[in-house]
């Protein structure tokens, strides 16, 4: 009876302010909706950024060396356990002609093997295609490089210090083959640089055999099981951490001989110098002995000859 009474006094409440009532469910209709989307908002971006990644295979460890990764290194690394693929990369920064000043941009080279598991950092191609032969590129455009920058026409790339762009790429002018987004930058930040204002505002991709550096400058690596896991997630991180510090111990190994090898180089290089300076200096001596024995000859025959001259003077003399 009681639980009847409140049913009937709740209705004519309601009845009696209709338009608060329904204000009130709409506010809180709302609050729901927005509580509920600001839950699902986070897990779908990841999700949604989950779901780039895999389809651009961006790496999941960037491994750098101050002494540079050889063949050698990256194929040993390839076969260390835990790893899917590994990709070596050569980068430099340039400087682009933009206008009244010079943007600072990421040269990054394109791997010739653009398949399997060490196909790794896709670019994506927006417009034209991708850099096929020496002398061209593909370019990022954003709101700093834009003007005068479209497929078709050519660049031109200085070193920004003393040593000229040409020691590092075998031309320092490309045409614009194609426009390209990379997955190795999910920012507007591109990194900061040693030349220019001291910060990258963009990137570009050309061939690899377009560089003419002695070493490759990194490597991008790909964990096994990555792909199963969700970017962002513990489990992720657990995995490639796991991986990570498996490699350390790797690199430590192959930074030591890496090292080694570059010493031995560089002592083979200093005895083949000095061998050939040896070599040079004991011509020279040779050479410099040969012409002093020619030298004292001449001086010999130069005395003789003065004696000579000095006596048919007199002879002449006394004859007058």
């Amino acid at each position: 009876m009681r639980r009847k009474m409140l049913s009937k006094d709740t209705l004519r409440e309601i009845r009696r302010s209709l338009g608060r009532y329904l204000s009130i469910l709409a506010i809180t209709a709302v609050g729901a909706a927005f509580f509920a989307g600001i839950r699902v908002t986070g897990p779908d971006m990841k999700l949604t950024a989950d779901r780039y990644f895999d389809s651009s295979r961006l790496m999941d460890i960037h491994l750098l060396s101050t002494t540079g990764f050889t063949k050698s290194d990256v194929g040993t690394l390839r076969q260390q356990s835990g790893l899917l693929g590994a990709m070596p990369c050569y980068m430099l920064d340039a400087l682009l002609p933009q206008g009244r000043e010079s943007l600072v941009v990421k040269v990054m080279s394109l791997p010739s093997d653009q398949s399997g598991e060490n196909d790794i950092n896709r670019p994506l191609l927006l417009s034209g295609r991708l850099p096929q032969k020496s002398g061209e590129c593909a370019i990022e455009l954003n709101k700093f490089i834009s003007s005068g920058v479209k497929i078709g026409s050519r660049i031109t790339l200085s070193s920004g210090t003393d040593t000229p762009i040409t020691d590092s790429l075998k031309t320092k002018s490309f045409v614009i083959t194609g426009i390209v987004d990379s997955p190795y930058y999910i920012s507007e930040q591109r990194g900061s640089s040693t030349i220019g204002n001291g910060t990258i505002r963009g990137f570009m991709v050309v061939c690899e055999s377009d560089f003419k550096l002695p070493a490759y400058t990194d490597v991008f690596v790909t964990a096994k099981g990555a792909l199963a896991k969700t970017a962002y997630t513990s489990g992720y991180d657990d995995l490639v951490s796991s991986v990570s510090k498996s490699l350390e111990s790797f690199g430590k190994v192959r930074a030591a001989a890496r090292t080694a090898q570059l010493k031995a180089d560089a002592t083979a290089q200093l005895d083949k110098g000095q061998s050939q300076y040896d070599s040079e200096a004991s011509e020279a001596n040779r050479a410099l002995s040969t012409a002093r024995s020619k030298l004292d000859v001449a001086k010999t025959q130069l005395a003789a000859g003065r004696s000579q001259l000095a006596a048919q003077q007199r002879q002449t003399a006394a004859q007058l």
